[in-house]
């Protein structure tokens, strides 16, 4: 592993061991933050056995969804494919966009959640009667941006101001 992607599997590992009582223990320090990388990577481990692959494999699964969530978030915004092609590709091909797909980190996490919850928020702004399916995709996307990580609120926090001021 590199870096702290041992905390990672620790964390996916303390899972495992303990299942959902894992909140409760205080023998063992539980990360709250990144949870949900924890149950993808411990359910890739309940599956495939704990290996370093099997602890990044759930990360380059969802760090291959955005390019195409990006694609999707650049067609809504400019309307034009050409632009967000090139959104797609530069996402496919950069450096930090593939270094974290392929660490057994929650950044993809946090990166699709990002891209799905700007995406909806614009589709909102852009209809004039918003439905259910946009609320409810803005309000689970947000649930689960906070459960990811906290500071998810940050990019909630924004979206809410702009909404506020607009």
């Amino acid at each position: 592993f590199w870096v702290d992607e041992f905390s990672s599997a620790s964390q996916a590992k303390l899972l495992l061991t303990y299942g959902i009582g894992v909140f409760n223990i205080e023998q063992r320090y539980f990360e709250y933050h990144n949870i949900t990388a924890h149950i993808l990577m411990a359910l890739s481990f309940a599956l495939l056995g704990a290996a370093e692959w099997s602890a990044r494999l759930p990360m380059a699964i969802i760090g291959s969804t955005v390019p195409l969530a990006l694609y999707l978030l650049c067609l809504r915004v400019s309307k034009n494919t050409i632009i967000s092609l090139c959104a797609a590709l530069l996402a496919a091909t950069s450096y930090f966009m593939i270094t974290w797909s392929t660490q057994a980190r929650g950044y993809p996490i946090q990166q699709v959640l990002t891209i799905i919850l700007l995406t909806s928020y614009i589709a909102l702004l852009q209809t004039t009667r918003p439905s259910k399916r946009h609320v409810a995709t803005l309000v689970g996307t947000s649930l689960l941006g906070i459960i990811t990580h906290v500071s998810f609120l940050i990019v909630i926090s924004v979206l809410s101001l702009h909404y506020t001021l607009t």
